[in-house]
């Protein structure tokens, strides 16, 4: 084969159908965090699995993570006034 020629499949365009992330109302983003929060999430894991958050069948880092977000948002939420932003993941608790 000739040098410079393609040898891979041409890339095909991207997929129309939306993620099931996309599909569930989620946004995936990416963010740098201490290693010592990490680890504190992976100890709450630990400790919750016997008692995993409502609407959850098991607990990942991913349900903590959310979890503490949720709560954190709240929290500024409450301290910073109401109406400030929505409630999506405890909404009807």
């Amino acid at each position: 084969m000739p040098r410079g020629k393609r040898t891979s499949p041409r890339p095909t365009a991207p997929s129309t159908t939306p993620s099931p992330s996309a599909q569930s109302g989620r946004k995936q983003i990416s963010i740098r965090i201490p290693e010592s929060m990490d680890q504190r999430v992976g100890a709450l894991k630990a400790a919750r699995q016997e008692h995993p958050p409502p609407g959850t069948n098991r607990v990942t880092r991913a349900v903590i993570w959310r979890l503490a977000l949720d709560q954190g948002l709240a929290a500024l939420e409450a301290e910073h006034g109401p109406d400030r932003g929505t409630r999506t993941h405890t909404e009807g608790r």
